[in-house]
């Protein structure tokens, strides 16, 4: 089924985002009525995209591509433009609030309290060719650096040991100090030495010692870290599986405060396991830049990147077994 989606200039609770559309992924109060101001959208056709350009009322027009080639010739009606390729039309879209391009349907993963939505299997979010990846959550937008991660099956970036995704503007949006959920999806397995595959930039002292930062280690399990004083926290998670993609997960309580913090794992939707050493009496510092693939411990250099979901809330176990539900079609499992 279709998410659901509505124009508005102002902000709709529990939806993703994209320019002036709010996108409702299947959430209590998102169905497509007169009252909730949502109307169904039509999922595109295989290696299609479907169109979305709102109107003043009675829902967007839209608009299904077959292919790449009807998506330029109804992107140039639209912008009166002469485009020749998919990444012309991305990037006139991006600069259109009131217009829209998906090349999926976005299932129905956990929208309450989600703060970063990263979706490099869907245009919506990011198109081959170009060096922007787009949030739908909160309108981040992260730039590739290094040479940039290759495209990898229409789902994620092989890393290669110089490229990297990072983003400074808005990255506070992000709150990893105070209650939260990371969800990475993750290809293969890790080299022989281990890698930073995310981080919140520190700014008064190490990734590790401030809000968080998550290693790739030798074993191909994650480590991660947080706060500082007397001593960093720390956690472990469970090794990725070679060849396939893995949804890997962690939930941190609140370091804001002096209370000790607490963290939980999860692998592919599995029900939560605390996995935390908590050292530090200290409330700690909040970060800067976020950034994936790189960080204090290197450039990753082996595996790959997918789907990237933060939520400023602890999941429960039944909401990533939603999310690992409503994703793992995309990634083959």
């Amino acid at each position: 089924m279709p998410f659901t989606l509505k124009y508005n200039t102002v902000s709709e609770p529990r939806s993703l985002k994209k320019g002036n559309f709010y996108i409702g992924t299947g959430d209590v109060g998102k169905g497509p009525t007169a009252s909730t101001g949502f109307y169904n959208g039509i999922n595109p056709p295989v290696n299609g995209y479907t169109v979305y350009v709102h109107k003043a009322n009675g829902g967007p027009n839209i608009y299904v591509a077959s292919n790449d080639a009807n998506l330029i010739s109804i992107t140039n009606r639209l912008a009166s433009a002469s485009y020749t390729t998919v990444a012309q039309c991305v990037t006139y879209y991006e600069s259109q609030p009131d217009k829209m391009v998906v090349s999926k349907d976005i299932g129905n993963i956990v929208t309450d309290n989600i703060s970063l939505c990263l979706l490099p299997q869907n245009v919506i979010s990011f198109q081959n060719g170009l060096s922007s990846w787009y949030d739908v959550a909160n309108g981040l937008v992260f730039t590739s650096s290094g040479t940039q991660t290759p495209f990898n099956n229409s789902n994620g970036f092989n890393f290669n040991g110089s490229g990297f995704w990072s983003c400074s503007t808005n990255a506070n949006l992000v709150n990893l100090g105070g209650d939260c959920t990371v969800i990475l999806w993750v290809y293969g397995l890790q080299g022989a030495v281990r890698k930073t595959i995310f981080e919140k930039a520190g700014t008064i002292a190490n990734s590790y010692e401030q809000e968080i930062a998550i290693t790739w280690e030798t074993s191909s399990a994650f480590s991660y870290y947080s706060r500082r004083t007397p001593l960093y926290d720390s956690g472990t998670m469970t090794s990725t599986t070679a060849n396939v993609w893995n949804m890997m997960a962690l939930k941190m309580s609140t370091g804001l405060t002096t209370a000790a913090r607490t963290g939980f794992r999860s692998k592919n939707g599995s029900a939560w396991s605390a996995s935390y050493t908590s050292r530090s009496d200290t409330a700690l510092t909040p970060s800067g830049a976020i950034r994936i693939g790189t960080g204090y411990a290197g450039t990753c250099d082996s595996g790959g990147i997918g789907a990237v979901l933060c939520y400023n809330k602890m999941l429960d176990d039944a909401e990533i077994l939603q999310v690992f539900n409503a994703m793992k079609g995309d990634y083959g499992l």
